[in-house]
């Protein structure tokens, strides 16, 4: 009994812990449904569930509030299995990738591609050429765009499923700091509302927002003049206001020492691929199996801005875009060379001169 009385204490310091501010109403809520939360707290406690404590912590750590002990409890279901598949990944990456709950822990695979992935990666609507790819001497053993200049920070696209629009611009900010010198945080806003050819908040695919620049916007406008929302509105694009422009787009090589040398020479690229690995993702080198991240199914647009090497293992920085609390402060380290969830499968890149 004094076990379950603990859990029950437990949980309501969480509660009372993230309950201030906008969070008070819910305060109130879980105080009118104590007899529920002490019936949750002691069907855990009396099951020695092992993933309670981590569910503690992860309330807390992510200020979470629900509306009520049926969310509550439905949430804590969500999260154990998302705890299950983050063991059975940490179980088979043999590098130093290191999993567990994020964030995310807490939805379901279909929320998590409604909100910041997308359902599936879209289909490519208009003809785009090869990239030429430079012949370099040699490769340097490591890379950075960011202690370059040419990363602006990470950003946070919230619950909208826009990730390929954080992609295109950041595409989009490194090739113009390239070639005009100048970095701007641009608009991703812009691309939900105005760009016809994607979806906005249901998904979109950055070669067709980069002929949607090309053909219909101009341009982009800065993230200060047309600042991110997260949701689907109508246009209120002004061109007078535009700071960029791109003049045309190229795919990039499915070999990854090509797409290394074309980094190299040209800036970060915009590649798709398989969120799941990211889902559970907490630091490290990622080193997830094809039978746990399957390299066909694409879903998530973001940014490689350089690659490494850490003890023999060769890998690539990918800039996200779900804030800095998440995985090495917003940016994903995965090992490179092997194809890792299909990120060569879709590196592509506007070109400015």
């Amino acid at each position: 009994m004094a076990i379950k009385w603990i859990h029950l204490l437990l949980l309501l310091l969480v509660f009372s812990t993230i309950s201030n501010g906008n969070h008070a109403h819910q305060w109130v809520k879980m105080m009118q449904l104590q007899p529920a939360t002490r019936r949750f707290s002691q069907d855990t406690a009396a099951h020695h569930d092992p993933m309670f404590e981590n569910y503690l912590q992860f309330i807390k750590e992510y200020n979470k509030s629900y509306n009520n002990i049926q969310e509550l409890n439905y949430r804590y279901q969500v999260f154990t299995k998302n705890m299950a598949r983050a063991m059975l990944f940490q179980k088979h990456d043999n590098v130093t990738g290191r999993y567990g709950f994020t964030k995310l822990s807490d939805l379901t695979d279909q929320e998590v591609k409604s909100f910041y992935a997308m359902k599936k990666w879209p289909q490519q609507l208009y003809p785009t050429k090869k990239a030429n790819i430079p012949q370099l001497n040699s490769l340097p053993q490591s890379f950075d765009w960011r202690s370059k200049g040419a990363v602006t920070a990470v950003k946070d696209q919230k619950r909208c499923g826009a990730c390929w629009a954080f992609a295109t611009t950041g595409n989009i900010e490194g090739q113009w700091y390239l070639n005009k010198g100048k970095l701007y945080s641009l608009s991703e806003q812009e691309l939900v509302d105005c760009d016809k050819i994607d979806e906005g908040c249901k998904g979109g695919l950055p070669l067709n927002a980069y002929h949607s620049i090309m053909n219909r916007l101009g341009g982009l406008e800065t993230e200060k003049d047309y600042p991110y929302v997260a949701k689907n509105g109508k246009c209120k694009l002004n061109k007078s206001e535009e700071v960029v422009y791109i003049n045309s787009s190229v795919k990039v090589s499915t070999n990854e020492t090509d797409l290394a040398a074309w980094l190299v020479a040209h800036g970060p690229v915009a590649i798709g691929i398989n969120s799941v690995n990211m889902l559970h993702y907490k630091g490290g080198i990622a080193h997830p199996t094809n039978k746990d991240c399957n390299p066909k199914l694409l879903d998530h647009g973001v940014l490689i801005v350089g690659y490494g090497e850490e003890k023999s293992t060769p890998y690539w920085i990918i800039k996200n875009s779900w804030g800095t609390d998440w995985g090495e402060k917003g940016y994903y380290r995965v090992v490179r060379g092997i194809g890792a969830c299909g990120l060569n499968k879709s590196a592509t890149s506007a070109i400015v001169y």
